[in-house]
């Protein structure tokens, strides 16, 4: 069962992707819930399985399917657990949209923590023009794995951006950058 804890860091996370929630998450929220984001552009899928039993390729399909026909372009799936099969088959559906959130990753607020940076994820099209500009290819940045966590829970794509802002107590606010990379491939 998810808590109060679990929703309002849940709630942190998609406000962090720059979506805007249409009814407020609370302990009864089951099923889906549509967003949009700011721009009014995008439709995100929120969908909250049953926590007590494992997500199978069924589970996903259908979520795929329900993805399609609301046109909404991405999802966040909280679950408790994901059978083998389901977790092969995103993995060669290749679809990043989906981004798997365990109520574990719930129990606190990541981006809240003294020892992670603020990541801002730069749009492809920013992307894009931040390399051109620097005169660097995907290749001669270096790279942060699509699976770090914090990548994971913005929603980072494979060649996204992804500016990390530190605090040096020398030097004081400063930007790195990196790009979003599979290092299981």
């Amino acid at each position: 069962m998810l808590t109060p804890t679990h929703f309002n860091n849940l709630g942190e996370i998609l406000k962090r992707r720059g979506y805007v929630i249409d009814v407020p998450l609370n302990m009864h929220s089951h099923g889906m819930v549509f967003m949009s984001s700011c721009s009014t552009v995008h439709r995100m899928l929120l969908y909250i399985s049953d926590l007590t039993v494992k997500v199978g390729v069924n589970q996903v399909r259908d979520v795929l399917k329900l993805m399609d026909q609301e046109r909404a372009a991405d999802c966040v799936l909280v679950c408790t657990k994901v059978t083998p099969s389901a977790s092969a088959a995103l993995k060669e559906l290749k679809r990043e949209q989906i981004t798997l959130v365990f109520p574990r990753q719930l129990l606190f607020n990541i981006f809240n923590h003294e020892h992670v940076p603020e990541h801002t994820l730069l749009t492809m099209e920013e992307s894009r023009r931040f390399l051109e500009t620097k005169k660097l290819s995907v290749s001669q940045m270096p790279g942060i794995s699509v699976d770090d966590v914090v990548i994971r829970l913005l929603g980072g794509r494979i060649g996204q951006v992804v500016r990390i802002t530190r605090n040096r107590p020398n030097i004081g606010y400063h930007d790195y950058y990196r790009v979003v990379v599979n290092l299981s491939e």
